[in-house]
C-alpha cells in the first residue's frame, strides 16, 4: 500500500472569495413608445402602465395590442431599421391614460380634515387617491393628487364624493376632477415605473407635447432622449416660433425632430418617422467598440423622402431640425442637427453614457473596497475608476486623442492641465492632494473632487474639395 497523500494546504492555504457581479449599467439602446390604447392598464390590473421589453410586434399583439393600431405601426417602423446596421432589439410600450385624473379642485370643503390625510375619489374603475395639503380648523384649503397613476376609468365631473382613508376622520368633502393625461404626464409616470428605456416616442403627439417633453427631459432624474416627427408647415417655411426654432432658442439638447409629411396621403408611414429615427439610434447604439455614430446620412426604412426646395431644406437644418431627403437623385438620407444649429445626437448620447459609467464605476469602487482612505492613495483608487469609464468611452469612439485647447484645469497642488497639452488617450483625470482638504470635508467623509477632461472625437458632416485644373500639357 502506498504512502498517504498529504494536502498542500499544510504549506499554503488558499481562501477563495467569490465576488458578487457588479450591477448592470443601464443600457442606452432601448426605446419607449406611448399609446392611448387601453390594452395596457393605466393603474391596477395585470402589468399596468409599461409593458415589455418586446422584441417584435408579434409579442405586443399576443399581449393584447391590435394590429394596425398606432403603437403597433410605430413599433414596426422602429424594428424595421436594419439598413444602417443592427436593428433595435427591444422596445417598451407605455400607456397614456385618457381616463386618469390629472387635477382636482375643492367643490365642498368638508370638515375634520388634517394635513396629510388621504382620500379616495369616487367614479373610477380603479379609485384615485388625493391628499390634504393645507387646512384651517379641519377645513381643507388645498388638496392634490397622491399619484397620477393611482386611478383610472374616470370622466371629468363636478361635485365628486370623496372617502377618507383611515385613520382620517374627515367628512363631507367633494371635488371637481380634470381627466386625461398629456404625453408629458404619460412619459413622467412611465419613467417612474421603469428606468430601463432611453429613447422616447409618443404616438399622437403635437407641437405642445414636443415642447413640454423636451423641457422636462433637461432635468429628468434618468437621462431620456425624445424623438418626434412634425408635418407643421411653419417648420417647413421657417416661420418664427415653430417647434424646431423654439427648442433651438431654449438650447435644449435632448430631441431629434424630423419634418415629415404624408405628402397628401401618398406616404402614410411618414407619421412614424420619429419612431423610425429612434429605431436607427437604438439599433446602432450598442455600446461596443467603435460604436459611436452620427444620425446624419442614415436611411429611414419605410419612410418616404420629403420633396423639398433648397430653401426649405436649408431652413429646417438651420433651425436644428432634421429631414429625410434624396440627395443627388441617389442617396436617401437623414440630414440635420448641424453642430452650429443644435446639439447632435452623438454628443448628448455620448455624454449620457459616460456620465452613467462614471456613476456606476464610482459606486462599484466604494463597494468593492472595504475602505477607501482619505489620502492620496485612496484618491488614486477613485481616479482609476474614473479613467476606466473614460477609457471605455474612447473604445466606443466617443473620446479620441488630441490637444487640449480648453480652459486651464487647476484643482490645486502640483497637477494642472493647460491649453496646448497633448492628451494621447483623449482624457485626463486630476485631483488636488489631500493635504488641501478642509476639515469639514474630511469630517463628512468626502473624497477630493476629481476633474475629468475629455476630448470628443467629433464627426465629419461635410467636406470641401478643391480641384485645380490644367488644360493641355
Amino acid at each position: 500500500m502506498g504512502s498517504p497523500v498529504l494536502p498542500l494546504s499544510n504549506v499554503i492555504q488558499v481562501n477563495v472569495t467569490l465576488q458578487p457581479s457588479a450591477p448592470a449599467q443601464p443600457s442606452f439602446n432601448q426605446g419607449l413608445i406611448t399609446t392611448t390604447s387601453t390594452w395596457i392598464p393605466g393603474a391596477g390590473g395585470v402589468r399596468p402602465r409599461v409593458r415589455g421589453p418586446y422584441t417584435s410586434t408579434a409579442g405586443m399583439i399576443a399581449d393584447g395590442a391590435t394590429a394596425g393600431s398606432p403603437e403597433v405601426l410605430a413599433a414596426q417602423s422602429y424594428f424595421n431599421q436594419d439598413f444602417n446596421g443592427p436593428a433595435p432589439e427591444f422596445v417598451f410600450i407605455g400607456r397614456q391614460d385618457l381616463t386618469a385624473i390629472v387635477g382636482i379642485a375643492l367643490h365642498t370643503d368638508g370638515t375634520e380634515w388634517a394635513v396629510g390625510d388621504q382620500f379616495t375619489i369616487a367614479g373610477g374603475g380603479v379609485l384615485a387617491t388625493g391628499v390634504i395639503l393645507a387646512e384651517t380648523g379641519g377645513i381643507p384649503s388645498s388638496i392634490g393628487l397622491l399619484d397620477y397613476s393611482s386611478g383610472t376609468g374616470y370622466t371629468a365631473a363636478t361635485n365628486v364624493a370623496c372617502t377618507a382613508l383611515a385613520p382620517s376622520s374627515g367628512t363631507g368633502m367633494t371635488v371637481n376632477t380634470t381627466v386625461g393625461e398629456s404625453c408629458l404626464i404619460a412619459a413622467q409616470v412611465c419613467r417612474e415605473r421603469n428606468s430601463q428605456w432611453y429613447g422616447l416616442m409618443c404616438t399622437g403627439s403635437v407641437t405642445a407635447d414636443h415642447e413640454a417633453i423636451v423641457g422636462w427631459e433637461q432635468s429628468a432624474l434618468f437621462p431620456t432622449y425624445y424623438f418626434f416627427e412634425t408635418p407643421d408647415a411653419a417648420v417647413l417655411n421657417g416661420t418664427p416660433g415653430n417647434v424646431f426654432l423654439t427648442l433651438q432658442a431654449a438650447s435644449y439638447a435632448r430631441w431629434f425632430g424630423v419634418y415629415s409629411s404624408t405628402q397628401s396621403g401618398a406616404a402614410p408611414n411618414n407619421i412614424y418617422a420619429g419612431a423610425a429615427a429612434m429605431g436607427v439610434a437604438m439599433g446602432l447604439n450598442t455600446g461596443l467598440a467603435n460604436s459611436n455614430f452620427t444620425m446624419a446620412f442614415k436611411t429611414l426604412v419605410g419612410i418616404t423622402p420629403e420633396p423639398l426646395t433648397q430653401a426649405q431644406y436649408s431652413s429646417i437644418l438651420a433651425s436644428g431640425g432634421n429631414v429625410f431627403v434624396t440627395l443627388g437623385n441617389a442617396f436617401n438620407v437623414i440630414q440635420g442637427q448641424l453642430p452650429n444649429a443644435g446639439t447632435p445626437w452623438q454628443l448628448t448620447a455620448g455624454i449620457d453614457m459616460l456620465t452613467s459609467d462614471l456613476q456606476y464605476s464610482g459606486v462599484n469602487a466604494l463597494i468593492d473596497n472595504g475602505d477607501i482612505p482619505q489620502n492620496d492613495s485612496g484618491e488614486n483608487v477613485l481616479i482609476h475608476a474614473v479613467n476606466g469609464a473614460a477609457g471605455r468611452a474612447a473604445i466606443r469612439g466617443f473620446v479620441a486623442g488630441g490637444q487640449w485647447t480648453g480652459a486651464t484645469i487647476a484643482p490645486g497642488g502640483p497637477s494642472a492641465l493647460t491649453s496646448g497639452t497633448n492628451l494621447p488617450n483623449g482624457y485626463l483625470a486630476l485631483s488636488a492632494p489631500f493635504y488641501l482638504q478642509s476639515l469639514t470635508a474630511k469630517a463628512a467623509g468626502q473624497a477630493m473632487p476629481v476633474y475629468l477632461a475629455i476630448i470628443t472625437s467629433g464627426t465629419v458632416l461635410s467636406l470641401i474639395i478643391q480641384v485645380n485644373v490644367q488644360q493641355g500639357g
